[in-house]
């Protein structure tokens, strides 16, 4: 009989187990987009301020807003990180015109399929994951 609840009980974990992790990575890809919609409002409102977007994310805590701004206020007062705890990449291009904002998604490397596809944003472009 004890034979039997442990293969039941090892079953029921093979079939669960696959479906937590699955909504796990669901999870942490949805707070990326979120994280990336929130970081895009603030460079734009850097944009409005300083005329160009910034050549780094850290000019989001360092510089003061100029429009809208509660006085010595920041755009942030940290850089948020995405879904799975790791560091957006960002970088500034064409002169401050225009930027591109990165998550690697699951596997923290470049390209990948579903929960391991990068998630990107642009200036003007909502934040979306690649290939889908």
């Amino acid at each position: 009989e004890l034979m039997i609840v442990v293969s039941i009980i090892g079953l029921l974990a093979a079939i669960l187990v696959p479906n937590v992790a699955h909504q796990w990575d669901y999870a942490c890809q949805k707070a990326t987009l979120s994280s990336m919609s929130g970081l895009q409002n603030e460079l734009e409102f850097y944009k409005m301020d300083h005329g160009k977007y910034p050549s780094s994310l850290s000019a989001l805590t360092t510089e003061k807003k100029k429009m809208g701004g509660a006085g010595d206020e920041s755009y942030l007062s940290e850089i948020p990180a995405d879904g799975w705890q790791e560091q957006f990449s960002y970088s500034g291009r064409d002169d401050g015109r225009s930027y591109e904002l990165l998550s690697t998604g699951a596997d923290r490397g470049r390209g990948g399929e579903d929960f391991d596809a990068d998630i990107v944003a642009t200036a003007g472009k909502k934040p979306k994951v690649e290939g889908s």
